[in-house]
């Protein structure tokens, strides 16, 4: 089951990334994002995988200067760390492709797996990127998923145990990689993670 981060606290109220940026830091709204990820992996079990950790870059203002995983290393760390305690799965979305540096932390970090989804919204982009996620998975050293994993072994990429040939080509395994509707785990959202006050932006 894919699992999603859709909405943060704002006041009273939760909101998309893509309402929050234009009324605040767009550091601090993918800050606040980040934060939330380890309670919403703490509050629910339902979701083996989560999607897209870096949903709010799809709003980032082309004003802006531009995203450097360096700067939210702290945050993005702390992230990965509890989705790997928690034994879940990283997704590479190909609607915005995945930060190689981010990958890299996941597997610093203890992430054994990651899946593969084109977040397709319309029929035509079913599949679409899923063979140059699989290369970029299998630079990482992941390859797909051995007979008795604890994900369908069709959907997830594993991390190698020693080196050695894949068990697929992953140009012909991509296609087959997870390609679900993702759950929004509203329910998860804990009203702690608040943005900063507009009147006192955060300044880290």
């Amino acid at each position: 089951m894919l699992g999603s981060l859709h909405c943060i606290v704002d006041g009273d109220a939760l909101a998309e990334p893509w309402e929050l940026i234009p009324r605040y830091s767009p550091a601090d709204v993918f800050r606040t994002y980040l934060r939330e990820i380890p309670r919403v992996v703490a509050g629910s079990d339902a979701f083996s995988a989560l999607a897209h950790i870096d949903y709010p870059l799809r709003s980032w203002p082309k004003e802006a200067a531009p995203f450097d995983p360096h700067v939210f290393e702290d945050d993005l760390r702390d992230a990965l760390r509890a989705l790997a305690r928690g034994k879940r799965a990283l997704e590479i979305n190909t609607r915005l492709p995945l930060h190689p540096k981010v990958l890299r932390w996941w597997r610093e970090e203890g992430g054994r797996t990651v899946t593969l989804g084109s977040d397709a919204h319309t029929a035509h982009l079913v599949g679409n990127g899923l063979a140059e996620a699989g290369q970029v998975a299998r630079t990482h050293g992941f390859t797909p998923g051995a007979a008795g994993s604890s994900l369908d072994p069709s959907r997830a990429l594993m991390l190698r145990q020693a080196v050695g040939p894949l068990v697929a080509p992953l140009t012909s395994y991509a296609p087959q990689a997870i390609e679900t509707g993702s759950i929004a785990c509203g329910a998860a959202c804990s009203h702690d993670a608040r943005l900063p006050s507009r009147d006192h932006p955060s300044v880290d």
